[in-house]
């Protein structure tokens, strides 16, 4: 997952930037969890599950934010950015998000 992690990553690199969708920051989140050692490898497989199983739900939210809010992409982005930090530093980097709705 990792692997998949620095795939996403590159790849938006490469098309010159753009937000994770709250999908891809789900299955980020499931890998941050199993590399932290708080989700085994069946929790893990059940996180990216739960993922799949909500991505229409996700697709909606980013829609209706991005079509209020000009920063949530960013929010995004830094999510999960937070997520490849150190296991220790992970809560503490995704407190320090400003979710502040910034208006269309």
């Amino acid at each position: 997952m990792r692997a998949t992690f620095i795939s996403v990553m590159l790849f938006l690199a490469a098309c010159g930037g753009g937000a994770p969708s709250s999908l891809e920051v789900c299955h980020i989140t499931c890998d941050a969890l199993k590399r932290c050692g708080l989700n085994t490898d069946a929790q893990a497989v059940n996180c990216n599950n739960d993922c799949e199983n909500t991505k229409g739900t996700l697709s909606d939210q980013d829609a209706a934010c991005d079509k209020m809010c000009t920063n949530c992409g960013n929010q995004r982005s830094q999510k999960a950015s937070c997520e490849s930090n150190d296991c220790n530093k992970i809560l503490t980097c995704i407190g320090a998000i400003d979710q502040t709705c910034i208006g269309k």
